[in-house]
């Protein structure tokens, strides 16, 4: 293997051979992985989920491994030199009690931070006492100590709100997703150094379902692309919102649904759930556990069919039993896709296994155009790896 270019992308990847550890990498134009040789001492995921990291060509940060009953999480900050190749570790940053990290974005020296209230802080903290002003933050990485700076939000921001998602585009526009409790929005930023960043834009999200929980975001110049779950009738659905730039409006919108049986309790076997999802120029595309990687197409030009739908809504008066009102009301929404049994006739497609692909895909991202990273593992209790993978499948990479 010759050795790695370093104009080629820095990325995260699970260690090689150590669990509970994370490496950086090279990720070459033909797909190919240049693993380097620093040992980050946090893991790729956490709790089955993607712990909460940043990078770029200056620094790394990362959350410690902790313990849901830990009052306070602590950040590994260290300098990148050398390319990457040699790390100059910084004191770590020990947060407020209560704070739980969900997202870390870097521009310069400038670490952003995005989250809520962890397990302990549910268990001990009050809504007087909750960090609700940390919710969305910044600190300087090369100060010692680097305190948080909260950042003001445009709406009201209580106990019960979090940040779960920092995305930034090209032109220094920061996406911040709000989550949990209605209503949930995206707001605009644009980045400005060493100031605060300044508000652009609050855009109301339409619900998918009841108790709608955002995970992750995922935009380009022309579309953004939500995960979120719901809960509710039973069981819970996974969804993938797709949104047209610059207005935000709801194009589309494909899920995954998990049922228990109503007299077992059981949830079915196989399992199909959706996992991860990015955008990549007009596809998105997507994970879904019990099928594999799937993308479909979307353009900003066309509008997504709709449905009319209408709704009674029964007013009572107070003291009479009698239904005093009925009002009609006539709403449009966007039919959801089912990828448990969608196909080429929904327009979704669904890409064969490469070669060495484990059961359970967790992470996608984008690494350069047309080249794909993944991270998965064929078991929860084994260490994850990471491969690449082109798409669109059928096109050459550059």
């Amino acid at each position: 293997m010759s050795p790695p270019n370093f104009d080629w992308p820095l990325c995260l990847v699970p260690h090689a051979r150590q669990h509970n550890a994370s490496q950086l990498a090279r990720v070459a134009p033909d797909g190919q992985l240049h693993r380097l040789r620093p040992r980050l001492p946090f893991p790729f995921t956490s709790f089955q989920d993607r712990n909460p990291q940043a990078l770029s060509e200056a620094w790394v940060v990362g959350v410690l491994p902790y313990s849901l009953r830990d009052a306070r999480q602590v950040l590994f900050r260290a300098r990148l030199h050398a390319h990457g190749q040699r790390l100059e570790r910084l004191p770590d940053v020990v947060l407020p009690s209560g704070l739980g990290v969900k997202t870390l974005l870097l521009d310069g020296d400038w670490l952003y931070l995005g989250g809520g209230i962890s397990y302990w802080g549910r268990q001990h903290l009050n809504s007087q006492t909750e960090p609700v002003g940390e919710y969305f933050s910044r600190l300087h990485l090369a100060d010692d100590p680097a305190p948080l700076t909260p950042i003001p939000l445009p709406v009201a921001f209580g106990p019960g709100k979090e940040i779960d998602d920092l995305q930034r585009d090209a032109e220094g526009r920061l996406l911040v997703l709000d989550n949990v409790v209605m209503p949930k929005y995206l707001f605009l930023y644009q980045l400005q150094g060493q100031g605060l960043p300044q508000w652009l834009q609050t855009h109301p999200l339409v619900p998918a379902g009841t108790y709608e929980t955002y995970e992750r975001a995922s935009w380009n110049e022309e579309l953004v692309v939500l995960l979120s779950r719901t809960v509710g009738e039973g069981g819970t659905g996974q969804h993938l919102s797709v949104l047209r730039r610059p207005d935000f409006k709801l194009l589309s919108r494909a899920s995954t649904y998990l049922k228990r049986d109503r007299i077992t309790g059981h949830l079915p076997s196989p399992l199909v759930a959706l996992r991860d999802a990015v955008v990549c120029g007009q596809y998105v595309v997507f994970v879904v556990e019990g099928r594999g990687l799937g993308y479909f197409r979307v353009s900003p030009d066309t509008p997504w069919p709709k449905r009319r739908v209408t709704h009674h809504e029964m007013l009572w008066m107070p003291g009479r039993k009698e239904i005093e009102e009925r009002r009609r009301r006539v709403r449009e929404w966007v039919p959801p896709l089912e990828l448990a049994t969608a196909g080429s006739e929904e327009g979704i497609t669904w890409l064969p296994p490469a070669p060495g692909q484990p059961a359970r895909i967790e992470t996608i991202r984008l690494v350069h155009p047309g080249v794909l990273l993944l991270t998965g593992r064929n078991h929860p209790r084994e260490p994850a790896f990471c491969w690449t993978q082109t798409f669109p499948p059928h096109t050459t990479p550059l």
